[in-house]
C-alpha cells in the first residue's frame, strides 16, 4: 500500500487538494504545511474512483476513464509544435503512462476535475460602437487544477502565467496575463479584459489563450510562449462600428447617393443641393436650411422621410430597420426652390405622428434619415 507527499499549487490550500481529491479516502490524507500526504492508496480505491472493473495498477493507468486533467494523476504532459512568432503551433499533449506504472501517481488523484472550457460565450457575439469609440474584449474561462509549472510539462519547467491576446490581423492589439500562482480553477472575477480605443473601421479579431513564460508580460516572440490548450482555442470577435447619425437623400439623378455628415454644411448630389440638415429627436423635426436645384427650378417637389435604425456591417452595407412611418402627409411646395435660400430653415416632421411620439431606437444602434424627393416620379 503506497503513500505519497504532494505540495501545493498555484493557489490552491493543503485543505483544498484534500477536499477534491477522489483517491485515496479522506480519512487517509493529512494536511500538513504546504502538503496533503496520502497513505493506502489500493487498487480497490482506485477501481472505485474510476468507476472501473479492472484491478491491475498498469490497466488502472492506462484506463480511459482516467481523469487526463486532474492535477495528480498517471498523465505526463508534453508540448507538441514549436510555437511560431505569434505564439501558434503549439499544443499542450497529455500522454498516458507506457510503463512504471506505481501507486504514488493516483495520491491526491480527482477524478472530477474541471476540463478547461471558455465560460462566457458572449465573447463571441459582434460588437457594434459608435466610430471612434473602445471595442472591449473580455474572456472568463474555467482553467482546471492542472500545475503546469514546476516539470508539470516536459521540458518546460517555468510555466508561469496565462495570457488573453488579441491580434489585427498580425497586429498585435493588446494582451493581459494572470500569474498561475494566483489562480484556481475558473477565472470569471478577474476575467481578462483588453480594450482598443479609437476604432473607426469595422473588423475581425482573433482572440487566443496561451500558456507562457512571464507572469506579467507577454513578448512578441515564440520564446515566449510554451503552447495552447486544445479545450481553449483561439476565436474570432467581430466589432462592427455604427454610422454616425447622418442622412441618407434618394432623389431623382442619384441612385446611389452618398452619405451625408453633419460636419459638412452643404453637399451635392445629383442635381440637388442640400444645405446644413439637421435632425432634433426631441422635437421630432428634420430640418435644413435649403433645398435646391442645381440645373433647373423645380414646381410642386414632393418631399417624404423616414427614420431606421441600424449600423454598417463588416462589408460597408446599412442593415437596418425603419421604425418610423414615411411622413403624413408628405409636404409638397410649390415655388422655385433653387431660390430658397438661408431666409430660414425648412421644417418636416418626422418623429412624431399624431401627437404620437415614437419609440427612440434600441441601444447601441445609430440613426439613418431617408429622404424621398418626388418619390412618385
Amino acid at each position: 500500500m503506497a503513500s505519497k507527499q504532494r505540495n501545493t499549487y498555484r493557489a490552491y490550500t493543503a485543505a483544498e487538494l484534500k477536499a477534491r481529491s477522489t483517491v485515496p479516502n479522506a480519512g487517509d490524507i493529512s494536511v500538513g504545511s504546504g502538503n496533503i500526504t496520502c497513505k493506502y492508496i489500493t487498487t480497490v480505491k482506485i477501481r472505485t474512483s474510476l468507476g472501473e472493473s479492472i484491478n491491475h495498477i498498469d490497466d488502472l493507468s492506462k484506463s480511459n476513464k482516467v481523469n487526463k486533467w486532474s492535477g495528480s494523476g498517471p498523465y505526463t504532459r508534453s508540448v507538441s509544435g514549436t510555437p511560431n512568432i505569434r505564439g501558434d503551433g503549439a499544443w499542450l499533449q497529455h500522454n498516458k503512462p507506457t510503463a512504471h506504472f506505481k501507486f504514488g501517481n493516483f495520491a491526491g488523484y480527482n477524478h472530477n476535475a474541471l476540463t478547461p472550457s471558455y465560460y462566457n460565450t458572449n465573447r463571441t457575439t459582434t460588437l457594434i460602437i459608435q466610430s471612434g469609440g473602445t471595442a472591449i474584449f473580455d474572456c472568463a474561462l474555467t482553467l482546471g487544477e492542472l500545475k503546469f509549472m514546476n516539470g508539470d510539462i516536459a521540458g518546460e519547467s517555468q510555466v508561469l502565467g496565462l495570457a488573453f491576446i488579441v491580434w489585427d490581423g498580425n497586429t498585435l492589439i493588446g494582451y493581459q496575463v494572470k500569474d498561475l500562482e494566483t489562480l484556481k480553477d475558473t477565472i470569471i472575477s478577474s476575467a481578462f479584459q483588453i480594450t482598443k480605443t479609437n476604432v473607426t473601421v469595422s473588423k475581425t479579431y482573433t482572440c487566443q489563450i496561451r500558456l507562457i513564460k512571464s507572469k506579467t508580460d507577454y513578448n512578441y516572440n515564440p520564446t515566449n510562449v510554451v503552447c495552447g490548450i486544445t479545450e481553449l482555442p483561439d476565436y474570432t470577435k467581430d466589432v462592427i462600428v455604427q454610422a454616425a447619425n447622418h442622412f441618407y437623400l434618394n432623389g431623382p439623378y442619384a441612385l446611389n447617393p452618398p452619405v451625408i455628415n453633419y460636419s459638412i454644411p452643404t453637399y451635392t448630389f445629383g442635381e440637388w443641393l442640400l444645405v446644413r440638415p439637421s435632425f432634433y429627436i426631441a422635437t421630432g423635426r428634420l430640418m435644413f436650411e435649403a433645398l435646391a436645384e442645381n440645373a433647373r427650378a423645380w414646381t410642386g417637389l414632393h418631399i417624404t422621410a423616414y427614420i431606421e435604425q441600424g449600423y454598417y456591417n463588416l462589408d460597408g452595407n446599412w442593415i437596418g430597420t425603419i421604425i418610423t412611418d414615411e411622413t403624413i402627409p408628405s409636404l409638397i411646395w410649390d415655388g422655385n426652390w433653387a431660390i430658397h435660400d438661408s431666409a430660414q430653415y425648412i421644417d418636416i416632421l418626422i418623429w412624431k405622428l399624431a401627437g404620437v411620439t415614437k419609440p427612440l431606437p434600441a441601444p447601441g444602434y445609430s440613426l439613418r434619415i431617408v429622404i424621398k424627393c418626388n418619390p412618385n416620379q
